[in-house]
């Protein structure tokens, strides 16, 4: 091998041992990076909830979610209704609506809650290889 081709050769597996080196230092981005949700809480309000939701968009993302709306039954829960968006852009500083009813957060899709002990599950799902964020919530 000549003295170009060698140096060659060496500049590529430096080039590739810091690559890689650098992965392992610079940490994969998480969720909670871009969005977090401190509480989410909901409160039977008639045949409907009104949910309570502290959370902080801290960076642009598109997040699609599913929500669904549970009853118990003999043998565990029950699905009453399922809803799923499509992505939307997650931006800081957009405010949710006062207040937070079912039919707001479902999208009109599931409006009611079923008589009894209830359940309602969100899923926010981001775009980007991060991992989904799954939040359930008893309802009585």
């Amino acid at each position: 091998m000549n003295d170009m081709a060698f140096n060659v050769v060496s500049a590529m597996a430096v080039a590739g041992s810091a690559f890689v080196g650098l992965t392992h230092v610079v940490p994969r981005p998480q969720l909670d990076d871009y969005f977090e949700v401190a509480k989410l809480e909901a409160v039977r309000q008639g045949d409907t909830a009104i949910l309570r939701v502290d959370r902080t968009i801290k960076q642009p993302l598109h997040m699609g979610f599913t929500v669904r709306v549970m009853k118990e039954g003999y043998e565990g829960w029950v699905e009453h209704c399922a809803m799923t968006s499509g992505t939307i852009l997650y931006s800081p500083g957009r405010a949710l609506p006062d207040p937070v009813t079912l039919d707001w957060w479902t999208w009109g899709r599931c409006p009611t809650l079923p008589e009894g002990h209830a359940m309602i599950e969100t899923t926010w799902s981001p775009e980007g290889g991060l991992e989904p964020l799954t939040l359930t919530i008893e309802v009585e």
